[in-house]
């Protein structure tokens, strides 16, 4: 499989969670500007992506499942979740203080 590449401003990602029953997958989606021009371009005729970019515009990858049943995969699909939170709250004021809680946090847990 050939992996996405690109300067860091032209890779962009998309996450999804979902549920199936007792199982939970994570997808995660990096695409090009490329794809998001080929699904947002205005017009009414059919658009084709330029056969250059047509296969590596976006890739999915899926992780799970986390069966909910499973004590140990619930721990780790709260765990990826959270870690992605604070991935994208970290520009945020609010990512920089449930950092720094965290991080006071573990650091008292080293102490005792």
């Amino acid at each position: 499989m050939q992996h996405l590449q690109g300067k860091p401003s032209d890779l962009h990602h998309t996450l999804m969670i979902a549920q199936d029953a007792t199982e939970v997958f994570i997808s995660i989606s990096p695409y090009t500007n490329a794809y998001r021009d080929y699904l947002f371009k205005p017009t009414l005729a059919a658009v084709l992506p330029p056969i250059a970019d047509a296969t590596n515009m976006l890739e999915i990858q899926e992780f799970g499942p986390f069966k909910m049943s499973t004590r140990s995969h619930f721990r780790l699909l709260a765990h990826v979740v959270l870690a992605l939170l604070i991935k994208q709250l970290v520009r945020l004021d609010a990512g920089v203080m449930i950092r720094s809680v965290w991080t006071e946090t573990d650091s008292e847990d080293e102490s005792d």
